[in-house]
């Protein structure tokens, strides 16, 4: 859905967003997103004992790790877990999340979509053929490739 939505946003009917992305030197709206949610999530955490936000966030805390509770608390550790960082089961108090470590996994998996290309577009399976065909022609200046242009042709 957000994919479609960002196609629509910049015009681009069949593109890959990774290309997209690549060629605008933007991060995804999932890097935004979680941004804005982990300072949600440490302002929370800095906030006074007597906050009633972060007392729900607490109540919310301990139902996901105790009882199993498919919320919030439980959709972020999910998420989080997904790009390699655990948060701690403590549920006195709101764990402070390193955003540092979060975006540094978000960045990986975003560089995953661009590691074991096809060096030819024609031998690359059909979803990554026009990411290969980019990735040769636009980012020329890797280790495999040096060449500014670098066409395939036929073999004879």
């Amino acid at each position: 859905m957000i994919d479609g939505a960002f196609r629509q946003t910049v015009r681009s009917k069949g593109s890959n967003p990774a290309v997209v992305l690549a060629e605008l030197n933007m991060h995804s709206l999932k890097h935004f997103w979680w941004q804005q949610t982990i300072e949600f999530w440490n302002a929370l955490a800095s906030a006074p004992a007597s906050c009633v936000h972060k007392l729900v966030l607490i109540d919310n805390l301990q139902d996901a790790f105790l009882h199993g509770v498919h919320n919030f608390s439980w959709s972020v550790s999910h998420c989080l877990r997904s790009v390699g960082y655990h948060l701690p089961t403590q549920v006195q108090s709101i764990p402070v999340i390193d955003v540092n470590t979060v975006m540094a996994g978000l960045e990986h998996q975003a560089s995953l979509s661009w590691s074991n290309l096809s060096s030819n577009p024609r031998t690359a399976p059909t979803r990554n053929a026009r990411l290969c065909t980019w990735h040769n022609w636009f980012r020329p200046f890797n280790t495999s490739n040096p060449y500014f242009f670098y066409l395939f042709l036929a073999s004879t």
